[in-house]
């Protein structure tokens, strides 16, 4: 798979007049775009970066379509988004200075404006208000991938189109050290899955106390056979640690099978497991 190199395109009035059509709700990415960017043109096929690799630049997105990807220990690849002209790329990385996060490949010809890590470092210290709005959008994008990982390693490979329809179903939960998700006999009204941080699930003993049934970590979901019972909670779940979620209603779950059946046989398979472990343990 061959990777672009970029050519150097000088600052002036195209590039701000570029940066003004994309990037017109965003002063600080019209400023990165106006600051002497590279042009990048890569061929169907080609790569613009690899996930792992560092993040030393942003790009924009002037013609073409690109597939992020996200890459899996097993050596397979999910496809999570296509991100289609006006789209700004990258930008993640070079904020955050952590690897990049996903696999970018050109699905057609494409050409890219490319922004440095040394003209977002100046423009950072010279503009901290446009800054923090930025930061405010890059972290919705940041949130948007997580939960594309924890999903597809929750229901298998979704398509694009199914995984923003799901996407957008959800709403962020956060739960701080030993706050309860909802308590044993609670209605069952969502289920959940976990980002980041660890769930305890416990049951109430007839003589007192509790007795702990396991854990949920990140990538797992809790709560999804009482919606698929429409039974009160069987056990009680709280926070052991710092722990972010994803919440699914039941109208929404509801949704979501309809539409998607092979999500549900997905979570039938989650549950069966769960009962199986359940029982070796027992």
């Amino acid at each position: 798979m061959n990777q672009a190199e970029p050519s150097a395109l000088p600052p002036g009035e195209a590039a701000s007049d570029l940066a003004t059509e994309f990037c017109s709700g965003d002063a600080f990415a019209r400023r990165l775009l106006a600051s002497g960017p590279e042009h990048v043109w890569l061929s169907a096929g080609d790569l613009l970066f690899e996930q792992g690799q560092p993040g030393d630049s942003m790009y924009l997105l002037l013609q073409g379509s690109l597939s992020a990807r996200l890459q899996h220990a097993d050596g397979s690849q999910s496809e999570i988004a296509v991100l289609e002209r006006g789209t700004v790329v990258g930008e993640m990385a070079l904020l955050t200075g952590q690897p990049r996060t996903a696999t970018v490949v050109a699905l057609r010809d494409a050409e890219l404006l490319r922004c440095s890590r040394g003209s977002y470092e100046r423009l950072a210290e010279k503009h901290p208000l446009e800054l923090a709005a930025f930061v405010e959008t890059i972290t919705q994008r940041v949130r948007g991938v997580k939960i594309a990982t924890v999903l597809n390693q929750l229901f298998g490979e979704l398509n694009p189109a199914a995984l923003s329809d799901l996407q957008g179903e959800l709403e962020w939960v956060r739960l701080g050290h030993g706050k309860a998700l909802f308590e044993q006999s609670d209605p069952a009204e969502a289920m959940y899955i976990v980002v980041s941080g660890r769930l305890r699930v416990v049951t109430l003993l007839p003589g007192g106390g509790e007795e702990v049934l396991g854990e949920v970590v990140p990538g797992e979901s809790v709560g999804e056979l009482g919606l698929l019972a429409d039974s009160p909670r069987a056990a009680s779940v709280y926070a052991i640690r710092e722990t972010s979620l994803v919440k699914l209603a039941r109208p929404a779950f509801e949704r979501l099978v309809n539409r998607y059946p092979q999500a549900m046989m997905q979570i039938v398979r989650v549950i069966i497991k769960r009962q199986q472990a359940a029982v070796r343990v027992s």
